[in-house]
């Protein structure tokens, strides 16, 4: 049978009959093209020989575009999605969480030199991935390693648990995480906010010195805002400039939290605007041609380049969705400058702009009956589970 196969596609290859075919391929030497829905919604990824939760192709993005100017229609696609972030109104996000937050004031710890923010992620999905490995067994040995060499106090820390540990996901919970992080924590006197709590997360990270975290996606609010991160291992955003990449112990020894807060505010909220694009366009494919209409449901337009996905085939092709790029940081620099001001009005300007299709034909797909019942069913369920 795998004589007779030039490739294969399937959704995922992450666990269950996906993985097991997709290893099989590997085993068989057969190309496999995964295929997984973007985290902004618009679009396809599509890795190649490696499940969803492959790093290579954002990295590789990641170090092409780190230093180019985004053009116009690219600064309003990123600068929407920033500003929907910290101001809510993006519903093709698969999973939402601290939702209606009560407002934080002040910082929570007294009597601190430094405000430290670390917000884990439990990576569940992502343990024995090789791209997501580390030298430390649990993100809390790289803090002891950090505490060691003098980078940060556990006095200074604030640990925020993640508000996805308070979310069964059908049968499974994040018991263990929230057990690990509390134990540590109370052994340590380091201050922390249970999983539960409804604060809010992004008021912390705006009265925050430096936000500390190990692969999650709150880099985008942080980043947004000016604040300098340090990330304690691999990450989508690793290579882009938004964070700090600690891949290394000897990565941590070397940081110094002068330097840390030190980082222009500025080239932060132009790296993660670049890295913003990057994973909303360039990382995925045939974003003109997949648009969601909800986080389960999207519409298919007529005249997608086929090339695309011949390259993907071929061995050693790099895709990405857009390869342009501008000659400077003209339209950059006023968005910069609004996030930074905190300008209300015009984020607000921004979260509202409707990043259209330039495609004009949609395609008429008509499902089978059982999928479309299936369809249905899955309307009425929780998202994100």
């Amino acid at each position: 049978m795998a004589q007779s196969l030039d490739a294969v596609i399937l959704f995922n290859g992450r666990m269950d009959y996906t993985r097991a075919a997709m290893e099989a391929c590997r085993d068989e030497r057969v190309t496999c093209i995964t295929h997984e829905r973007p985290l902004f919604g618009h679009g396809v990824i599509l890795n190649r020989d490696a499940n969803c939760s492959s790093l290579q192709n954002i990295h590789r993005i990641n170090r092409k575009y780190k230093d180019k100017p985004l053009t116009s229609r690219q600064v309003d696609v990123a600068a929407a999605l920033g500003a929907q972030r910290l101001i809510g109104g993006n519903p093709l996000e698969w999973k939402k969480y601290n939702e209606n937050p009560v407002s934080a004031k002040d910082w929570p710890v007294t009597d601190v030199e430094r405000k430290v923010l670390i917000c884990p992620s439990s990576k569940n999905e992502l343990l024995g991935h090789p791209d997501w490995e580390t030298p430390w067994r649990n993100n809390t040995d790289a803090l002891d390693h950090a505490v060691k060499h003098g980078v940060f106090s556990y006095q200074d820390m604030l640990i925020r648990f993640h508000p996805s540990w308070a979310v069964p996901f059908g049968v499974v919970t994040a018991e263990k995480c929230e057990q690990h992080y509390r134990s540590w924590c109370e052994a340590r006197g380091v201050s922390f906010i249970p999983s539960d709590s409804k604060i809010n997360t992004k008021d912390l990270i705006r009265q925050a010195d430096v936000v500390v975290l190990n692969g999650s996606n709150t880099v985008l609010e942080a980043g947004m805002l000016g604040k300098p991160v340090v990330c304690f291992g691999s990450a989508p955003y690793t290579h882009s400039g938004a964070a700090i990449d600690v891949l290394s112990f000897s990565d941590i020894e070397q940081l110094n939290f002068v330097d840390i807060v030190s980082k222009d505010p500025r080239e932060i909220v132009q790296n993660t605007l670049r890295y913003y694009y990057s994973k909303a366009a360039r990382e995925p494919l045939f974003t003109d041609f997949v648009r969601s209409r909800t986080v389960t449901e999207c519409a298919f337009y007529e005249g997608a380049d086929s090339s695309l996905l011949e390259l993907v085939l071929s061995e050693g092709g790099e895709f990405e969705g857009d390869s342009e790029f501008a000659d400077g940081t003209d339209y950059e620099k006023p968005v910069i400058d609004a996030f930074l001001n905190g300008d209300v009005a015009k984020l607000e300007k921004y979260a509202s702009w409707q990043w259209k299709t330039k495609a004009t034909e949609e395609l008429r797909i008509t499902r089978r009956g059982v999928f479309r019942l299936i369809d249905g069913i899955r309307r009425l369920t929780p998202k994100g589970v």
